[in-house]
């Protein structure tokens, strides 16, 4: 039976309340993202230092997402994935397999949440996709927007507006006009 004071989202937008006050945090997924970046065969997954330990931890990935909103490549910052309030937040995540949801995988890669705060109300969200699966594409918008923020901090704006000029029109040109863009920037940005 469901607790009365429980409330349902249906929306991407995380709810508002105080992380602070998360007694605990529930996902059910599909078996082999338990398996691999859950905590299943992989090993305790709440164990974070490292980048790559956050970049394939679950429950890393879902307690930076309810403090911060997002999960972008600052998250994955050193000083972040070390802070106190994400490590604490981490610890309280569960992740578990469920069969239902295990069936609809690789067509679709479900989860089920429940955020639990110390006074009893229960957030629920599930998702069967995420914007960018087969099921959910991005479109040209949103695509640009997300290579906009994850660029930014390696490119100007001018070098983002040709390099989307000429990814959009890959398949009428050689790959080379891209790779030739990519090799300027990266040898002004002190690459070798």
């Amino acid at each position: 039976m469901r607790n009365r004071r429980s409330m349902r989202r249906s929306t991407y937008a995380r709810p508002e309340f105080d992380v602070r006050a998360v007694r605990t945090v529930r996902l059910r997924t599909f078996a082999v993202a338990h398996k691999i970046i859950g905590g299943g065969e992989e090993g305790d997954k709440r164990i974070v230092r490292t980048k790559e330990e956050a970049d394939h931890s679950l429950p890393y990935m879902l307690a930076v997402a309810l403090i911060d909103g997002q999960v972008q490549p600052e998250q994955y910052a050193s000083d972040r994935i070390v802070a106190a309030d994400v490590q604490e937040l981490l610890r309280k995540v569960t992740v578990a397999p469920e069969p239902a949801l295990t069936a609809r995988f690789p067509h679709r890669v479900p989860a089920a949440l429940e955020v639990e705060l110390e006074d009893g109300r229960i957030f629920h969200a599930q998702r069967d996709d995420y914007q960018g699966f087969h099921t959910h594409p991005f479109d040209w918008t949103a695509a640009r927007a997300k290579f906009d923020r994850v660029t930014r901090a390696f490119t100007t704006s001018a070098e983002r507006d040709a390099l989307a000029r000429t990814i959009a029109t890959l398949g009428e040109r050689p790959v080379t006009a891209l790779t030739s863009q990519l090799a300027s920037i990266h040898t002004r940005c002190g690459g070798s």
